[in-house]
C-alpha cells in the first residue's frame, strides 16, 4: 500500500542520516515520534539541577531520563492507555500497587 511504501522511504532516508542524537548516544535505538527533548531537558533538569554541574558530564541514565520524558510528552495529546511493567520499580517483586502506595496520587494524574 501507499502508506506502507511511505514508512519504507521514510527508513530508508532515516537511516542516510545520523542524527546528532545518535552521533552522542550511539546505541540509542529508532523514535518514530517527534521528541520534545528541549522541553524534557527543562523538566529533568528542574529535578536533577543537570546543566549546572561543571565537572560532572551527563550520565547514560541522564539521557535516558531525558529521552523517557521527551517520549511520554510527544506521546500526552493521543495517549489513551498506559501500562506498567513495576516489579523491583512500583512495588517489591511479586507484590502488588495498593491505592495508599504514595505512587498511586502520581499515576492517577496521567
Amino acid at each position: 500500500s501507499r502508506e506502507k511504501q511511505q514508512h519504507r522511504d521514510e527508513q530508508t532516508s532515516t537511516a542516510l542520516q545520523r542524527s546528532q542524537l545518535s552521533e552522542l548516544c550511539p546505541g540509542i535505538g529508532e523514535f518514530f515520534t517527534p521528541l520534545r527533548l528541549c522541553d524534557a531537558l527543562l523538566r529533568y533538569d528542574a529535578v536533577a539541577s543537570m546543566t549546572q554541574r561543571r565537572h560532572v558530564a551527563p550520565s547514560f541514565n541522564d539521557v535516558r531520563h531525558i529521552l523517557n520524558t521527551a517520549q511520554i510528552l510527544a506521546l500526552l495529546p493521543t495517549l489513551k492507555l498506559v501500562t506498567f511493567d513495576g516489579d523491583m520499580t512500583l512495588y517489591a517483586d511479586g507484590g502488588n500497587l495498593h491505592r495508599e502506595s504514595p505512587i498511586m496520587s502520581e499515576i492517577v494524574t496521567l
